[in-house]
Formats: C-alpha cells, structure tokens, sequence
C-alpha cells in the first residue's frame, strides 16, 4: 500500500521511509516521534534524522497507515491498517493509556445513523482515573483524614478534591450494579 500511495505521489522510495514503516509495523504500543527515534536508533537498522521520522509520518497519517491520538497534551501515533476496532482508557493523573474492546458499544457507534454524514471511522476516549492513580489518591486522602493537626480543607488542592468526589462517585456506582 505505501509502495502504491508513494508512486501515485510521485514521491520516493526510500530505504528509510520504508524501516520507519517496518518499525512502526513490529511495535504493539503507541508511539511518540521521541520513542520511535530512539527505537530507530537503538535497533541501529537505520540512524534517521527527527525531521525523516515526522515528514515519513505525515505521509503514513495520509497513506492511512498510521493514525494519529491526542492524549491529553501529547500527541501519540499507532498502526491502524488490518487492526481491530479498539477504545482508550486516559488516566488524567498519570497519563497511561489503555486499550479495550467492547462488541456491545462498538456496534452501537456503528449503528448510529448520521444526519446527512457518512461515517468512515471514529475514535473514543475515556478519561478518568487508573486503578494505580485511584489507590495512590485513596492512600493520601487516608494519610489526611487521620492528620488531626492540619485541616482537610487547607492540606488537599482543588484537583485532589475533584478527584476524590470522581473516586467516591465511581464506588458508589459499582456498589449499586453490584446488587
């Protein structure tokens, strides 16, 4: 496919683009430009300059082979050609992104009939808090509630008090579909 996208472009074939497509192609995760260069370093099949990694991504993102996520700040890259549908978990705290399928909300997204629109693919984030970040945010607030010489209000900042209300929230709706 990229050999074709490259020809009807005009543009190269280039040994590089090619190992930075191979590269990408053996990696089961994400990727940043950071990681894929040192991978590309590391793996020493090619020493490539940043500006080859980003210009040879434009054109895979193109050529729909790669596809690109914004989690959060960062800007995150995966293979997309043959791969299954998949969602993402985004832990706001410390930013782990996972992936998960669901048949069920897979197949109602598809399903949903657009308004003078055709869909050709979609992307869903799920942000909120990973099992490590809500354990770690449990202890600390444990750590706060037994401190009898500082106050809760004044030890805990806006964003833990965000965090614990999302925290509490989530139990009390595992507890109700528990039953």
């Amino acid at each position: 496919m990229f050999t074709e996208y490259l020809t009807k472009r005009k543009l190269r074939k280039t040994p590089e683009r090619y190992a930075i497509l191979d590269m990408i192609y053996t990696l089961d995760e994400h990727f940043n430009i950071e990681s894929l260069y040192t991978m590309m370093e590391e793996t020493a099949r090619f020493r490539v300059s940043r500006a080859t990694l980003y210009n040879t991504l434009i054109l895979l993102l193109d050529a729909h082979l790669v596809v690109k996520h914004q989690f959060g700040t960062m800007s995150q890259y995966e293979k997309c050609f043959n791969q299954e549908t998949h969602h993402h978990m985004v832990c706001t705290q410390c930013g782990k992104v996972t992936e998960f399928h669901n048949e069920q909300l897979q197949a109602d997204i598809e399903g949903t009939k657009l308004l003078r629109f055709k869909q050709t693919h979609y992307s869903l984030y799920v942000y909120g808090l990973c099992s490590k970040c809500q354990w770690r945010l449990s202890q600390k607030l444990k750590k706060l509630a037994g401190s009898k010489t500082v106050s809760k209000k004044k030890s805990m900042n806006k964003a833990d008090a965000k965090r614990l209300k999302v925290v509490t929230k989530n139990k009390e709706i595992n507890k109700k579909y528990k039953k």
